[in-house]
C-alpha cells in the first residue's frame, strides 16, 4: 500500500524541491538558511530567513528581517523596508516613515550537517519600526508605491560579498561564544 502524504506536507515539499531546482537565487538555501543574499520571502519554520511583521498600533508596524550572519545589516534593512513599503501600498497608505531600526544577533539554531555533526547557525535580525500615513509630514517620509520597487531592485542586485562569511562567523563567535 503506498504512503499517503497530507496535502500540506506535499505542497511544502514540492515547493522546496522546486525552489532548489528552478534556479531561484534562494534555492534550497532559502529553506535551509545558507549564506548568500536573503530572499524576499516570508520567514517561517521551514524557511527562517525572510521577513515577518507585528502590529505596534494603528498604522504602525515592526517589520523583522532575518538572515544569517553573512547577511549585512544594510541588506536586512532593505528587505524590511521593501516589505513595509509593499504592505503600505497594499493598504492604500501612501507614505511610510522609519521610526527606529534595531539589529540583533540571535545565538543558537542547530543545523544537522552529517550523521554525527551538528553545526550551530546564528542569525542576524533587523527590526524596522514604521508608521504609515496618507500624507507626508515632511521630507523624511517615503512614498510606499515608489519605494517598494526601488528596495526590491536593490535587493535583487545584491551578490554575496567576499569575506562576509568569515566576518559573520567571527561576529557570532564574539557574541555567542560557539562555533
Amino acid at each position: 500500500m503506498p504512503i499517503r502524504w497530507p496535502l500540506g506536507f506535499t505542497l511544502v515539499l514540492t515547493a522546496g524541491l522546486s525552489a532548489g531546482c528552478g534556479g531561484n537565487s534562494a534555492g534550497l538555501g532559502g529553506l535551509m538558511g545558507s549564506a548568500g543574499p536573503v530572499a524576499y520571502q516570508p520567514s517561517n519554520a521551514i524557511a527562517p530567513n525572510g521577513y515577518s511583521h507585528s502590529e505596534l498600533g494603528p498604522n504602525r508596524l515592526r517589520v523583522r528581517a532575518t538572515g544569517n550572519l553573512e547577511n549585512s545589516r544594510a541588506e536586512l534593512e532593505k528587505l524590511a523596508m521593501a516589505r513595509a513599503a509593499q504592505m503600505g501600498a497594499e493598504q492604500h497608505l501612501k507614505y511610510v516613515h522609519v521610526d527606529a531600526v534595531a539589529e540583533n544577533i540571535v545565538c543558537g539554531g542547530k543545523k544537522i550537517v552529517g550523521p554525527n555533526e551538528v553545526k550551530i547557525r546564528h542569525k542576524r535580525t533587523v527590526d524596522v519600526d514604521v508608521t504609515f500615513a496618507k500624507e507626508a509630514a515632511d521630507a523624511t517620509w517615503l512614498n510606499t508605491k515608489d519605494s517598494f520597487p526601488l528596495f526590491q531592485g536593490e535587493l535583487a542586485a545584491l551578490a554575496p560579498q567576499a569575506g562576509a562569511s568569515e566576518a559573520g562567523r567571527e561576529e557570532g563567535l564574539q557574541k555567542c561564544g560557539s562555533s
